[in-house]
């Protein structure tokens, strides 16, 4: 079936988010700043017990960096399932689907966000996307544990990046510790600890592969013969492949990434359940709210209406 060539892709702002997710206090920990999708930085400490968690999925049109030194949190990205612990990084880059699953009770450290349109202006904005690109590669499954040198060095730009967005806001000086920040955390996770990228196996690899392309056009190819052409391999082979390495069917990751997206268009978008069902493949409107309500146990309209 063709699919429209123009379709909202709905993202949250930081005013969006805050306003869906976070409990509203008489007491806020720092102020905001002015243009707060440029940047932010937040105590993971300061708003633990603010956030309504579970989260619904959500897209955003920043680059997102969690750095936790206790405790624990847990976050989806995309199709992967990533928990953060102390001493460890994780960086989240934009338009990928998220949610904040759970935090322990006791969780330590930062959150920043940024957007490359408008912070990072001292350095090659092409440089500082590879460089990025590198860091979410090897984050692609996880986060990262720093070595006891990195943490200490990630940390304290973290607390400069904090007390200079508290201050002046001179978002000059935020480029230059962003970068900084990033150059430390790739240095360390590629010379300084066991090669995370270690070469995988042939099934392993095409799954990996199959995942990024369904993530990429999930909204105009719902099938898996589609992947499979694309990849140069059989459907069969395909399935078992992915079979293989992550547990499940080709087919049920396609219907996982339709899931995902059904939510965040549900619940971040004006479009209507039958427009939506179209956006995703669905011919028949009543078929897709069959698929979501076994899925969810909710049609479509009471997942939207419901907080």
């Amino acid at each position: 079936m063709a699919m429209p060539d123009l379709f909202d892709v709905p993202q949250l702002n930081t005013a969006d988010l805050w306003q869906r997710f976070i409990h509203d206090g008489p007491n806020q920990p720092i102020p905001f700043r002015e243009k707060l999708d440029d940047f932010l930085i937040l105590r993971l400490e300061d708003y633990r017990h603010l956030i309504k968690l579970p989260t619904t999925p959500f897209r955003r049109q920043v680059h997102e960096l969690v750095f936790v030194t206790s405790g624990s949190l847990t976050r989806g990205c995309d199709l992967n399932t990533v928990i953060v612990e102390p001493g460890e990084v994780h960086l989240l880059l934009a338009n990928q689907i998220s949610t904040i699953e759970s935090q322990s009770d006791d969780v330590t450290g930062f959150y920043c966000h940024f957007s490359m349109d408008t912070i990072i202006q001292l350095y090659h904005k092409e440089h500082m996307v590879s460089e990025l690109a590198r860091l979410s590669a090897l984050m692609r499954n996880g986060s990262v544990k720093l070595s006891n040198k990195a943490f200490l060095a990630v940390k304290i730009v973290f607390e400069r990046l904090m007390d200079e967005y508290k201050t002046k806001n001179d978002l000059s000086l935020i480029d230059a510790y962003l970068v900084t920040l990033c150059y430390e955390i790739r240095n360390d996770v590629s010379t300084n600890q066991p090669v995370i990228a270690t070469k995988q196996s042939k099934p392993y690899e095409l799954a990996e592969q199959f995942k990024r392309l369904v993530l990429q056009y999930i909204s105009h190819h719902p099938s898996m013969v589609f992947y499979a052409d694309q990849l140069g391999v059989s459907p069969n082979h395909l399935n078992k492949c992915v079979k293989q390495t992550t547990g499940k069917t080709a087919s049920a990751l396609i219907n996982d990434v339709l899931l995902m997206e059904a939510k965040v268009l549900l619940k971040h978008s004006g479009h209507s359940v039958s427009e939506i069902a179209h956006r995703l493949g669905f011919d028949d409107p009543s078929y897709f709210g069959r698929f979501f309500k076994k899925s969810t146990g909710l049609t479509p309209q009471s997942f939207r209406e419901n907080d």
